[in-house]
């Protein structure tokens, strides 16, 4: 699937979608979100991100960080992804993710 049509495959599925991994914003880029190069100052370019209608910061909380580090079954060793998935499943979420170690973890609902 090319990046411009990730957002006609996930649009059906928001608000209720947790965008990560190379999805943060599908319709507008395709890389991680610690590679973007902001055009402007992070709090301006947070509130244009979140602009549209359902999109919106979920906070990490107590019960997700302890979900992230009890994950059933065997999952790999990455915190962010951890800490992804957990949110995932604590709000009852299905995750958009190209990263195919999470989409073949069993234990969270993914699209894609």
């Amino acid at each position: 699937m090319r990046p411009e049509e990730y957002s006609i495959k996930i649009a059906e599925f928001l608000p209720e979608t947790v965008l990560c991994g190379t999805l943060n914003r599908p319709s507008t880029f395709s890389q991680s979100f610690y590679e973007l190069q902001l055009d402007r100052p992070l709090d301006d370019w947070l509130d244009a991100a979140l602009a549209p209608e359902g999109l919106q910061v979920i906070e990490l909380s107590r019960p997700i960080l302890v979900d992230s580090c009890r994950l059933p079954g065997p999952f790999h060793g990455d915190p962010a992804d951890q800490l992804i998935v957990a949110t995932a499943r604590r709000r009852g979420m299905p995750l958009v993710t190209a990263d195919s170690r999470i989409r073949e973890y069993g234990h969270v609902k993914t699209i894609w």
